[in-house]
C-alpha cells in the first residue's frame, strides 16, 4: 500500500427494473463469508488505530488553536500599545496648544481685545438689558 493509493474501488449500477431473485438464489456461484483472519494479518497493525489517529487530530487542532490565540493576542497587545502612545501623543500635543493658547492670551493685543469687548458688552447691555 502507497500513502493516498486507493483501497477498494465499488461500482453501483441501476437496475432497469426490480431483481426477481437475489444473487444465492441464482445458482451461479457459491456464496461464502470469507476467513478475515488471514485478511486483516496482512493490514497494519495500526491501519484502524482510531484512537491514536484521532489522538494526532487533536493535538493538531489544539496546536493550531494555541498559535491562533498567541497571535490575537499579541496584535491586541501591539495596536493598545499604538493606540495608547497615539492617545498620549495626542495629549501631548493637546496640553502644549493649551500652553500656547495661555501665554497667547496674556499677549498686550489679546488683553486690548478682550478690554474692547467688555467695552462693547457694556454699551450694548445700556442699549438693551439681557
Amino acid at each position: 500500500m502507497r500513502k493516498g493509493g486507493k483501497i477498494v474501488t465499488l461500482l453501483l449500477y441501476e437496475l432497469s427494473s426490480e431483481a426477481h431473485r437475489d444473487y444465492s438464489a441464482r445458482g451461479n456461484l457459491p456464496t461464502r463469508q470469507p476467513n478475515p483472519a488471514p485478511l486483516l494479518r496482512k493490514l497494519s497493525h495500526d491501519f484502524v488505530d482510531v484512537e491514536q489517529r484521532s489522538r494526532k487530530i487533536a493535538v493538531e487542532e489544539i496546536r493550531k488553536a494555541g498559535i491562533y490565540v498567541t497571535l490575537a493576542a499579541a496584535l491586541v497587545a501591539v495596536f493598545g500599545a499604538a493606540a495608547g502612545l497615539a492617545g498620549s501623543f495626542g495629549l501631548m500635543q493637546m496640553g502644549e496648544r493649551l500652553v500656547r493658547l495661555e501665554e497667547q492670551a496674556k499677549t498686550p493685543e489679546v488683553q486690548d481685545l478682550r478690554k474692547q469687548l467688555e467695552e462693547f458688552e457694556q454699551r450694548l447691555n445700556a442699549v438693551s438689558p439681557p
